[in-house]
């Protein structure tokens, strides 16, 4: 498809050659708008042909020049129950205003609406979804101009190492901190995530092979997998990484669960304390997370009882293209 004879970009599904182009372009369009020089790799970007479930090269849509290289992207990931479609956009910044965008975001919508809206139910509402980082003004301008509302405020918190030794965890009575055994704890930590994670906005449970390629791909030294135990029941766990490249200097939560029957007991401070302490060992200079800025459980309060501080905000946008009729 021809996006702009002028320009000479065309707009096709990616392959695995192109790895290397969309990293470059992807890399190279964040650094430009939030100054951050390095958010994928070709490593990570390669994982993703594999993922259980999901077309990934069917749900990439490449804008490149006809001298193969990659000038935009769209992406329109659903996943059951395919009611929120999530899909983001970006352009090269010296070839944004003419044009590209606005076909990104039309075969999109046409995509959305043609492979996801009949695999929902036909009575509910049915939305796309993106985010944008609050320093990255030209993707929140966008989204603004195409029908794109804000819906929420999501918040990268960390704490900054000073030297001092990091506070040891005081576990409640009654839990113990276990190694964690891959072989035989996949299936309780999945089960502890969707329990500990029910009530939070937006959440849909996804199907567990799903799941697991998420979680070992953006979590992937088992080591970091903190799990605490009550008798035999796993009620709650850190999964951290020491491998975010866009902060290589910072160990990073991805999730932090507790179960709602022992919240409220010290759990999650001490859960953080003991992640904060591995982390300083291996010689990391701070931790960082992301959280729900209106997330209901306490978690921001805990997360500045343990000394962690707001640095960035993003916002999370959505676009109805099919109110409910239930």
């Amino acid at each position: 498809m021809t996006i702009s004879p002028t320009l000479a970009i065309t707009l096709r599904h990616p392959t695995l050659d192109d790895v290397p182009a969309i990293a470059k372009q992807i890399n190279a369009t964040h650094f430009h708008d939030t100054g951050v020089p390095v958010v994928v790799t070709e490593e990570r970007l390669r994982a993703l042909w594999d993922a259980p479930g999901i077309d990934i090269p069917g749900s990439v849509y490449m804008a490149h020049n006809s001298d193969g290289q990659c000038v935009g992207l769209a992406t329109c990931i659903g996943l059951a129950p395919f009611e929120e479609i999530e899909t983001e956009i970006t352009v090269t910044p010296e070839l944004r205003g003419q044009g590209i965008e606005e076909t990104l975001l039309q075969t999109v919508i046409d995509h959305a609406t043609r492979i996801h809206m009949p695999q929902a139910d036909p009575h509910s509402r049915f939305v796309l979804k993106a985010s944008a980082d609050e320093r990255a003004t030209w993707a929140s301008q966008f989204l603004q101009a195409h029908e794109f509302k804000v819906v929420r405020g999501f918040w990268k918190m960390q704490i900054d190492f000073d030297g001092s030794p990091v506070p040891t965890p005081i576990w409640p009575d009654g839990i113990e901190l276990r190694p964690y055994d891959p072989a035989t704890q996949l299936q309780m930590v999945y089960d502890t995530f969707n329990a500990a994670f029910s009530e939070h906005w937006g959440f849909h449970s996804i199907a567990f092979e799903q799941w697991e390629f998420v979680m070992q791909r953006d979590n992937p030294d088992p080591t970091l997998w903190f799990n605490v135990w009550a008798g035999d029941e796993m009620v709650g766990f850190a999964m951290c990484t020491a491998e975010r490249p866009d902060i290589p200097q910072l160990g990073y939560v991805s999730d932090l669960a507790v179960r709602r029957e022992y919240r409220k007991l010290g759990l999650g401070l001490a859960l953080l304390h003991h992640a904060f302490g591995e982390f300083q060992r291996r010689g990391k200079l701070g931790v960082s997370l992301h959280v729900d800025s209106e997330n209901r459980t306490g978690a921001t309060r805990l997360y500045e009882r343990a000394g962690m501080h707001v640095v960035e905000t993003s916002w999370k946008y959505q676009r109805v293209l099919r109110e409910s009729t239930s």
